[in-house]
């Protein structure tokens, strides 16, 4: 029997750390993906086909196991209702590093402007107020714009945009 490929498993990966955000919107699907490729890893290194002729079985309680693992790490969130638990930072920027940013995002353009927006104002939409918590993670933004008609394609070329920029102070 041959060595089980996570290629071949990625959809099935996928699909179960779509069901958990979905479940818990707090939950970012990127740290889930990672923990899924590491449950990945350790259920190729502990399957034993004498014991557990179904790989299958055994893939999905590793990779629950790690997904769990996230779910219970899964509290870096602001609640709503208690603003004086909100901090914000003594150090200020210095005037060279304010001036750099503001380089920085003059060079962007209007679609990555329209992100880093995203990110430093947290809409309204991006707010789930059934639970009252605000987590403008990469994968809600994402999430948000492929909402608005942005195709995958152009988030990706936006995303790197913005990280280019940000190496670049």
């Amino acid at each position: 029997m041959s060595e089980p490929q996570y290629e071949d498993y990625i959809n099935s990966i996928r699909a179960e750390a779509w069901r958990r955000v979905k479940r818990n919107p707090l939950l970012d699907f990127d740290d889930l993906i990672s923990a899924a490729s590491i449950g990945f890893e350790k259920a190729k290194q502990s399957w034993d086909p004498t014991r557990n002729p179904n790989f299958n079985n055994h893939l999905y309680w590793k990779i629950g196991h790690c997904m769990w693992e996230v779910e219970q790490k899964c509290h870096p969130y602001l609640p709503l209702d208690e603003p004086e638990s909100i901090q914000i930072a003594d150090d200020k920027p210095s005037p060279f590093e304010e001036t750099k940013f503001r380089v920085g995002l003059a060079s962007l353009s209007k679609e990555a402007l329209e992100v880093v927006y995203l990110v430093l104002e947290s809409p309204g939409e991006l707010v789930d107020w059934t639970i009252r918590w605000i987590r403008p993670s990469q994968s809600s933004i994402r999430t948000f714009l492929h909402s608005l008609g942005w195709k995958p394609k152009k988030i990706d070329q936006v995303f790197g945009e913005i990280k280019t920029m940000l190496k670049e102070l």
